[in-house]
């Protein structure tokens, strides 16, 4: 069974996005709060998650989605999510909006050297 399962799995997702932003390097990257963002959980069997915006709304709406079906433990939804944030962070930044190029390999590597993360599983 998913951490994500059920109707609060957006609602789990945007308080952990909420804690991750008070940690350092997020914490200085200037992130929406999470009642700005829309949460999504999918059922994907590829994707573990994305991070995408609206570019028809006045302040480019962010969305972060995270597969229920490929993110069964906690630490997996917070490792995916902060993937996602850093994809967050170049958008805002505007340093890039796609792809894992080298400002995203940057701010991955911070991420990782604090939170602890795999850099390879990042």
């Amino acid at each position: 069974m998913s951490i994500l399962a059920g109707k609060s799995g957006a609602d789990r997702l945007e308080a952990a996005y909420d804690m991750l932003r008070t940690f350092p390097p997020f914490k200085w990257w200037k992130l929406h709060e999470g009642k700005e963002v829309e949460f999504r959980v999918t059922r994907s069997v590829t994707d573990m998650g994305t991070h995408t915006t609206y570019r028809h709304t006045r302040d480019s709406e962010h969305i972060v989605e995270v597969s229920e079906r490929r993110t069964a433990h906690l630490l997996t939804m917070l490792r995916v999510l902060a993937h996602e944030m850093v994809h967050m962070a170049q958008v805002i930044a505007k340093s890039g909006t796609s792809g894992h190029n080298a400002d995203f390999q940057h701010r991955a590597a911070k991420v990782c050297a604090v939170l602890g993360f795999d850099p390879k599983e990042f």
